[in-house]
């Protein structure tokens, strides 16, 4: 999700500085030239100096839609940062940055040397919590649910030892390796999992955070094939009010618990209801475009007049 920029501005020169607070972020990109130009004459080219630079410009490249540009920044620091008087975790650093930036078959590997950087050269962390989540996501993209299992139980192990209990990114973890035992029809143990994270998000984010109504919706889905559909219900209920008053009633996110809703009505001879929930479901969609997804929830709706 884009978000606005915070720049460090002891870093910058005061001319980057003035094109940040005149709002205009475009005037930058020339400007980011220039400063490379300066750090370079006055701490080398090959600087560590240099390469937090380059990383600074990769950075808003990066937020500016510029993906090439960034992926040329932070390569050039990654030549400097892995040089032998450079620093190992820097490189970590810009091979994760780096990833973001490049081919989706290329991102995998480039996490997995972060990993083995960091797991060498510093203590456990919170950057090695985050690098095995991005990592999980990426085998489970590419159809791997073992390697995705791995992965995203090593996340959630690490993130035991080294956060602080009421850390989100604890329950986010847990969240990641609930979904993938319930993709493995592990339906209990992803239960207690979402329970877990559910606990941590209450208290850390708030009961009506929308992160906490995604782990209401997932607890749900597992709930409901243990076979207990009325707290299903009331889960995916609360999920549903919670989305909606935090992102409008137009939201994907929105559409998709609708879509739930409607299935779990379906499944308890509520054909009325259901066809209600599956309409506005596609209503949003067909208003983001999305026709897949549409198509999905028509089919689903016409399975209630068979």
């Amino acid at each position: 999700m884009p978000m606005r920029i915070l720049f460090c501005f002891h870093m910058l020169p005061l001319v980057l500085q003035g094109a940040v607070e005149a709002g205009d972020p475009v005037r930058l990109l020339p400007l980011y030239e220039i400063h490379l130009r300066e750090v370079a004459e006055k701490t080398g080219p090959a600087s560590l100096r240099m390469a937090e630079a380059l990383v600074e410009a990769g950075r808003f490249a990066e937020s500016t839609s510029r993906p090439e540009m960034a992926r040329g920044y932070f390569e050039r620091a990654l030549a400097i940062a892995g040089s032998e008087s450079g620093d190992p975790l820097l490189v970590a650093d810009v091979l994760s940055r780096l990833a973001e930036v490049s081919p989706s078959r290329e991102r995998l590997g480039l996490l997995d040397r972060a990993i083995e950087i960091r797991k060498k050269q510093s203590r456990p962390s919170r950057e090695l919590v985050s690098l095995y989540r991005k990592t999980g996501e990426l085998a489970a993209a590419r159809g791997d649910g073992g390697d995705a299992m791995a992965r995203y139980r090593a996340a959630a192990d690490l993130a035991a030892k080294v956060l602080v209990a009421n850390d989100p990114e604890l329950a986010a973890a847990w969240v990641d390796l609930g979904f993938a035992m319930e993709q493995r029809d592990q339906f209990r143990q992803a239960a207690v999992l979402y329970r877990r994270a559910l606990a941590v998000q209450e208290k850390a984010l708030g009961p009506t955070h929308p992160e906490t109504a995604i782990t209401l919706n997932n607890l749900a889905g597992v709930t409901g094939a243990q076979g207990n559909l009325v707290e299903a219900e009331k889960l995916l209920r609360r999920a549903l009010g919670i989305l909606e008053g935090n992102l409008g009633p137009w939201h994907a996110r929105v559409a998709v618990c609708l879509g739930n809703l409607g299935d779990l009505l379906a499944a308890t001879g509520r054909a009325a209801p259901a066809r209600g929930m599956y309409a506005r479901a596609i209503a949003i969609y067909e208003r983001l475009g999305d026709e897949r997804a549409a198509a999905e929830i028509r089919a689903s709706a016409l399975e209630l007049r068979k």
